[in-house]
């Protein structure tokens, strides 16, 4: 479950950043704060995520 909850995190998090990085032009942030905030939240969600699979893969 840890696993695959990491892959479909993962893949949100690919599309919102290709999908955010293509809209704007490369000389502007294309992040707002509170997505960025979001983001590092997720990407905290996803290490967590991914140590709680290593634990239970070496079970």
């Amino acid at each position: 479950a840890a696993v695959q909850s990491l892959h479909t995190l993962n893949d949100q998090i690919s599309h919102f950043i290709v999908t955010k990085s293509k809209a704007l032009e490369e000389d502007q942030d294309p992040f707002l704060p509170t997505e960025k905030e979001t983001l590092k939240s997720s990407m905290i969600l996803m290490r967590h995520l991914l140590m709680d699979a290593q634990v239970q893969r070496s079970i």
